[in-house]
């Protein structure tokens, strides 16, 4: 592996989409409240003097299970919104790699390498 000196790498996270953000604050907001009924759903009912329904007990009878799906496909759906996928390599205002673009990741490192010197020698 060579050793550029002075050569600055800085990350950068890709933020998504303002769209994909406002769902999956949404979907979390959602979730959140799915695991609070399954939690505290009978003091709500009785909280708003209704009677809890029918099909809350059978909730209450699996509650780990309901607890589980919520929290497990919760955090799935919020992460596929969330994910970009972006990974780009650029030297100055030079493109030289783009997930986004190509669809792939580049096949080896040593592409990049030799890229990076390439502009770096020139």
């Amino acid at each position: 592996m060579r050793n550029f000196q002075g050569l600055q790498v800085e990350g950068v996270v890709d933020s998504p989409s303002p769209m994909n953000a406002a769902i999956a604050r949404m979907a979390t907001i959602l979730q959140m409240t799915c695991i609070a009924l399954i939690v505290f759903g009978d003091k709500f009912c009785a909280a708003l003097n209704r009677p809890t329904p029918l099909w809350y007990h059978d909730i209450q009878r699996s509650k780990m299970m309901y607890l589980g799906i919520v929290w497990l496909v919760g955090n799935f759906f919020v992460a596929q919104l969330t994910t970009t996928g972006a990974f780009e390599v650029a030297m100055g205002d030079e493109l030289l790699w783009s997930k986004k673009d190509t669809g792939q990741l580049p096949e080896s490192i040593d592409y990049l390498i030799s890229q990076v010197s390439t502009r770096l020698y020139q």
